[in-house]
């Protein structure tokens, strides 16, 4: 799956939109790191963590961001 088939087949809000966007700015040529990352995180708020943690800039790297990803979504499933 691509990221555009992603986005067509679901209503994204824009707290997804805006993490998509800020996602692409480090990695834009990895789909599936976007899509993997979007998978792990069932609420907005979950990703609006992940966006808070970007706009933090310290130590934002492919593994933190993954790290997050499934902390969050462990925290959840407890």
């Amino acid at each position: 799956m691509t990221l555009n088939q992603y986005t067509k087949d679901k209503s994204l809000s824009p707290t997804t939109l805006l993490l998509i966007d800020k996602l692409k700015l480090f990695w834009e040529n990895d789909e599936e790191f976007i899509i993997g990352v979007l998978a792990d995180l069932e609420t907005d708020l979950e990703r609006q963590q992940v966006i808070d943690y970007i706009d933090s800039g310290e130590n934002v790297t492919y593994e933190s961001i993954i790290l997050l990803a499934l902390e969050l979504e462990q925290s959840r499933n407890k």
